[in-house]
């Protein structure tokens, strides 16, 4: 590989992130689009704003502590370039959580982003600063973060000043593309390595030993924790209280976590977690996998008004009355219209609302439907929920029926979990690494009596289940795949802790 590239265009980043690049505590940016890997080199520049929205909820609170790099607000300057090592593409399907614990942001800042695009591209960047920043004369700095822009002249530049060796870079490499938790520590440790190089041995030899005695020594860790429980455990207090602003914020950001979208730009019918419907707005807005509007009503004591539907019915009808080529009925009236209150219905408004076919859902409820799916990603359906949803009843009564639903994903988040307990108590009876559907299913009739109800599923159920547990999203279950289904071998690669 040659020792120098040639640069014609720049990618702009947010302070913060460019600070974490040239300190060597991260390797990955969040690119626009699909980087080709090896094949694309650009320099590095700082975006003169930050559009994603408040910093406390975007990066990780010790990372909110790093020095920023500098802006000159009229003259484009690069202070390093990059070279694409490696990009991922990622959806609201793949774990952010353990991308999020394994990088400087948080899952709110993945979900702000796949908000407005379907896809996320990680780019892994093989960062190289330069002797002195540049400074093009003819180029301004960006008004966007994460936008390439093309150079007023092309440059080459030398790979002689790389931020982080070679085996310092595969490692981190392979730590991210293995999604080993960073935390503060492990993020001062790296910054450390960069600014003191004598000491790189030794604390790559502290993190080694620290992660042996985490695998031998010691308990295992307790099981992930996704960061957005922090404010998925406040809905119910708030939506209890007087405080409606900061409830509609949080509704808004809950529906995101269950992976609602909304792609309008339109500030009076959005699903924005930082903004709120304002006077004469709709209080929440979701235009995909299908259309649900609300309306939110937080309460300590004080009963729904009447002025609730009235309004949810009135504004819906106002902004989202618009012809549908598919259907004679109009978008609002396609929509799953949900009132998110804590107070009691008045008799009238229990009426409207049964009439409009409005669900009524309580704080606790909501709460409880976003923690089963921050817990276990992935264990809410929406178009099952649709379902419920669409169905009576509605008014109050339609939150019985929305906790019903939640018992019954409880019961079979319950019911994976039984399985992996199973097959591992199974294999470590049979004194085995893995074994078949068939010998797995014989077990069950010897071991622990609480799993043998399993066998109710049948072997093509079972399979079935160890078959989801596998996936490489999951990775609950290793599969050994054979030449019939009946001869797969199954071991467990980790426990699902409930």
């Amino acid at each position: 590989m040659s020792n120098t590239s040639h640069i014609f265009q720049a990618f702009s980043l947010p302070p913060l992130e460019m600070a974490n690049l040239l300190q060597g505590v991260s390797i990955a940016a969040i690119a626009p689009q699909f980087v080709r890997p090896k094949k694309q080199q650009f320099g590095l520049c700082v975006s003169q704003s930050f559009s994603d929205g408040p910093e406390k909820y975007l990066y990780h609170q010790d990372v909110l502590a790093t020095e920023r790099v500098e802006l000159d607000e009229k003259t484009l300057i690069l202070p390093a370039w990059a070279n694409c090592e490696d990009c991922e593409i990622l959806n609201a399907d793949s774990d952010l959580a353990a991308l999020s614990a394994s990088t400087i942001w948080t899952t709110e800042m993945f979900s702000h982003i796949l908000a407005q695009r379907p896809n996320l591209f990680l780019v892994y960047l093989r960062v190289y600063r330069l002797p002195e920043p540049l400074a093009m004369s003819q180029g301004t700095p960006p008004r966007e973060p994460r936008q390439f822009l093309p150079l007023p002249e092309t440059l080459t530049l030398s790979q002689e000043n790389p931020v982080l060796g070679d085996r310092q870079f595969q490692q981190y490499h392979q730590d991210l593309r293995q999604r080993q938790p960073l935390d503060g520590l492990g993020r001062q440790l790296r910054q450390l390595a960069v600014s003191q190089p004598s000491l790189e041995g030794a604390i790559q030899q502290f993190q080694l030993q620290w992660r042996g005695l985490n695998h031998s020594t010691v308990a295992p860790l307790p099981p992930r924790r996704d960061p957005d429980l922090d404010w998925i455990e406040r809905i119910t207090e708030v939506g209890n209280s007087s405080d409606g602003y900061e409830f509609e914020k949080l509704v808004r950001r809950a529906l995101l976590k269950l992976g609602f979208r909304n792609s309008e730009r339109n500030p009076k019918a959005s699903l924005n977690p930082d903004q709120t419907g304002g006077a004469g707005g709709l209080d929440v807005y979701c235009e995909s996998p299908y259309p649900l509007v609300g309306e939110c009503k937080a309460s300590k004591s004080d009963r729904v008004p009447d002025s609730t539907p009235a309004q949810l019915i009135k504004l819906g009808q106002k902004y989202l009355n618009v012809a549908d080529g598919e259907s004679a009925r109009s978008l609002y009236e396609r929509c799953v219209k949900v009132i998110f209150a804590a107070g009691k219905l008045t008799r009238d408004v229990e009426q409207v609302a049964r009439g409009n076919e409005m669900n009524v859902l309580r704080p606790e409820t909501l709460e409880a439907l976003v923690k089963l799916q921050a817990n276990y990603p992935g264990s809410v359906d929406l178009q099952e929920l649709k379902e419920k949803l669409d169905a009576a009843p509605f008014g109050e009564e339609a939150d019985s029926q929305l906790e019903s639903y939640i018992q019954e994903l409880q019961a079979r988040v319950q019911q994976r979990a039984d399985s992996i307990a199973a097959l591992k108590l199974a294999l470590k009876t049979a004194n085995s690494s893995s074994m078949t559907i068939r010998d797995f299913c014989f077990s069950l009739k010897f071991i622990d009596e609480k799993y043998r109800y399993l066998n109710q599923l049948g072997e093509r159920g079972i399979y079935e289940l160890l078959i989801e547990l596998s996936s490489p999203l999951t990775g609950y279950i290793r599969r050994e795949k054979k030449g019939d289904w009946r001869e797969d071998c199954f071991s467990v690669i980790r426990d699902l802790s409930l």
